[in-house]
C-alpha cells in the first residue's frame, strides 16, 4: 500500500522498511533472518528482490494502477534491469554494463 501510494519511492524508504523488518519480523516475531539470506547468496537475494517488483508491477497492472507499473518498470531499468512482458507473465534479463 506504501508502494502504491507514493510516487517517490527512494533507496532510504526501502532501507527504512528493512529497518523495520528487523525489528519485527526478525527481532520480535524471530520468522525472517537476514543475515541467513545474506550469506546464503547476494544474487540469489537479488533474483528474490527482483521477482518480488515484478508481482508488485503485476499487480499493480491488474489494479489499472499503469502509472505504479510503468514506475517499477522504469526504475528497474535504470538498475539495469530489463522486464520482458508476454502473454505467459513477465521475465527479467539484465542489462550488460
Amino acid at each position: 500500500r506504501a508502494i502504491a501510494s507514493n510516487e517517490n519511492i527512494n533507496v532510504k524508504f526501502f532501507s527504512d522498511v528493512r529497518g523495520f523488518l528487523l525489528k519485527t519480523a526478525e527481532g520480535v516475531l524471530g520468522i525472517l533472518h537476514f543475515d541467513k539470506l545474506s550469506s546464503s547468496g547476494g544474487a540469489s537475494l537479488e533474483n528474490d528482490l527482483i521477482e518480488l517488483f515484478i508481482k508488485l508491477r503485476t499487480e499493480a497492472k491488474a489494479n489499472k494502477n499503469f502509472a505504479l507499473a510503468d514506475q517499477i518498470r522504469d526504475e528497474l531499468k535504470e538498475m539495469g534491469i530489463i522486464l520482458q512482458d508476454s502473454k505467459d507473465g513477465t521475465t527479467y534479463k539484465k542489462a550488460r554494463s
